[in-house]
C-alpha cells in the first residue's frame, strides 16, 4: 500500500480527521465557510491516493483529484480553490495560493500532538516529512512538537498571508519543500 493511500486510510491526511480539523482553520481564519468551501475542504487531499512520496513527483499533483471533483460539482471557482491550496501544485503552474492553503497550514494547530504523531508514523510520513522539513529533535514525536510549535510561531504570518492572500511577503515561511506542504 502506497504512503499517499496510508496517509488518507489512517495518517495525516485522514479522508475523516484531517477534513475536520481544516475546517476548525478555516472557520478560525476565514468564518463559516459556504457549501462548495466546505466540499473543497473535505476532498482537497484525497488525490494523495496511490501516492509513493508525499513531497515527490507523484505527491505534487495530488490537488488534482478534489479539484476535478469539485470543479464538477461546484465549477472553476471550487477548482481552483483546491489546486491552490498546495503551494507546489500552485507555484508549478502559476496559480494564485488560495483560502484553503492557509486553513490547510494552520490545521495541525488542532491535531493533538500524539494523535499526529501516531499517523504521520504508522503511515509511514514522518519519514518523509523529516527529511524535507529537518528540525533539531532527533526522535520522531520531538519533531512533531518542533513542527507543531514552528506553525505556531507563524500564526500571525498565517493570519497575515489568509487575509491578505499576499504571500510574497513571507518567501521564508512558504518555501513548497517543507512539511507545511504536506497538504
Amino acid at each position: 500500500m502506497s504512503t499517499g493511500t496510508k496517509s488518507i486510510l489512517f495518517g495525516v491526511h485522514q479522508f475523516l480527521w484531517h477534513p475536520l480539523t481544516v475546517t476548525f482553520a478555516w472557520i478560525h481564519l476565514y468564518g463559516l465557510p459556504k457549501p462548495w468551501e466546505l466540499f473543497c475542504i473535505w476532498v482537497h487531499d484525497l488525490g494523495y491516493l496511490k501516492t509513493q512520496e508525499m513531497d515527490g513527483k507523484d505527491g505534487i499533483l495530488h490537488p488534482e483529484l478534489g479539484a476535478n471533483l469539485a470543479g464538477f460539482f461546484f465549477g472553476e471557482k471550487a477548482r481552483l480553490e483546491c489546486l491552490g491550496h498546495s503551494r507546489a501544485y500552485a507555484a508549478k503552474h502559476s496559480l494564485p495560493l488560495s483560502k484553503l492553503c492557509w486553513a490547510d497550514k494552520w490545521s495541525p494547530t488542532f491535531d493533538p500532538t500524539l494523535f499526529y504523531w501516531m499517523r504521520a508514523s504508522l503511515s509511514g510520513e514522518l519519514s518523509q516529512y523529516r527529511k524535507s522539513f529537518p528540525r533539531t529533535s532527533q526522535t520522531s514525536l520531538g519533531w512533531v512538537r518542533e513542527f507543531k510549535a514552528f506553525v505556531k510561531q507563524n500564526k500571525a504570518q498565517i493570519e497575515m498571508a489568509a487575509t491578505t492572500r499576499k504571500s510574497e511577503q513571507f518567501s521564508h515561511f512558504l518555501a513548497p519543500q517543507t512539511a507545511l506542504s504536506s497538504s
